[in-house]
């Protein structure tokens, strides 16, 4: 997973208390249990975390140690992200707070703090804390991207691939369960319904970003044979023990695109651009990947514009209409289809979504 953070060896007694914590997870762990926690799913998150029992009892022996005098920055920093994950996120953020007043050069530290605070909603501070890692040498890519959410301005070309894998990694066991029954995702249906409706038959159909096969389900009676890519392992792994596809790749979608000229009748993304931020090259890999009469179909945010895309505090990207009808353009598409609706839920609020259906300008 992303940027694990383990601690480190501090001397000791302190270094047997601490020498097996290894609580300081992946960002995009933590970032899991935050979105469960949210949307009050504590059901999700136990299923979500198997050894959780085992990260309170470490808990437990930290605090202990703290409690006979015996206590680091780095430790502190177990700490709070122990309590983080179990759910305390305030006695999480005292606990990094304690960290860096021990220790103010911990760049894990203040990443540790602004994730805390841009949890919180408090997004000024966390950039703070953002700006405050990078100086000292923090992933560049992964703190770059957070603090381009909560700056706003200039974002980042697309989201750091490890913070994506790392994320569905995590993700992939609960993905169609709490997409689809907590967060009321029904982009994949109503992104392919005209196409089942229409009873279109498809040779080879193309699936971006196809997690565990939620829009290969929709086509599977047809197709005649449906590729996948994924960029997380373990959701190409399921994809590829659900027996729709053909062949399942665990890659980027551009490369997976250009390795083969192989023409295709359909290429869908359902709600994966998200994580893609700028669309040129995948506009350009799928084009020549497309039949005359075969579709691009996908979904977005909808960004109101007058940006192009907008990376936001959910760290999703957001795209403007106005872009994708240029892209399809610049790269001999028309727009077929198009029409805005729902994605899924954010604490209880429905996402506003862009649908479009792309064809050859042929």
């Amino acid at each position: 997973a992303v940027v694990h953070q383990r601690v480190g060896s501090v001397g000791g007694y302190h270094r047997r208390v601490v020498r097996n914590v290894i609580c300081v997870e992946s960002v995009a762990d933590a970032q899991i249990g935050r979105n469960a926690r949210q949307h009050g799913h504590e059901q999700f998150l136990e299923k979500t975390q198997p050894q959780v029992q085992r990260r309170r009892g470490e808990n437990q022996t930290l605090e202990r140690a703290f409690a006979q005098g015996v206590g680091s920055g780095a430790a502190w920093l177990a700490l709070g992200r122990c309590q983080e994950r179990l759910g305390d996120e305030a006695a999480g953020l005292l606990a990094v707070e304690q960290a860096l007043r021990l220790d103010d050069t911990l760049a894990d530290g203040w990443g540790a703090r602004g994730s805390l605070l841009h949890a919180a909603k408090r997004l000024d501070e966390a950039a703070v804390c953002f700006e405050r890692a990078l100086a000292l040498g923090a992933d560049s890519a992964l703190y770059g991207y957070y603090l381009a959410s909560v700056r706003g301005g200039s974002a980042p070309q697309l989201a750091p691939r490890a913070y994506v894998e790392g994320l569905f990694d995590q993700y992939a066991s609960q993905f169609e369960d709490h997409l689809v029954q907590v967060l009321q995702y029904r982009a994949h249906e109503i992104l392919l319904q005209p196409l089942v409706a229409n009873k279109q038959q498809f040779s080879l159909v193309l699936d971006l970003g196809c997690g565990t096969g939620l829009c290969a389900r929709m086509v599977q009676q047809q197709a005649g044979a449906i590729d996948g890519v994924d960029i997380s392992g373990a959701m190409a792994g399921q994809a590829r023990a659900s027996g729709l596809y053909r062949r399942v790749a665990h890659a980027d979608l551009v490369p997976f695109l250009n390795a083969s000229s192989e023409l295709a009748d359909l290429v869908m993304a359902g709600d994966v651009f998200i994580y893609v931020g700028a669309l040129e090259a995948v506009f350009a890999a799928v084009r020549p990947r497309l039949r005359d009469d075969a579709c691009f179909a996908f979904s977005v945010e909808l960004h109101p514009g007058p940006e192009d895309l907008k990376l936001g505090p959910s760290l999703r990207y957001a795209h403007s209409a106005a872009y994708l009808e240029r892209l399809a353009k610049t790269h001999g598409l028309r727009v077929a289809r198009s029409w805005e609706a729902s994605l899924r839920e954010d604490l209880g609020v429905p996402v506003p979504g862009l649908y479009m259906h792309l064809a050859p300008a042929v």
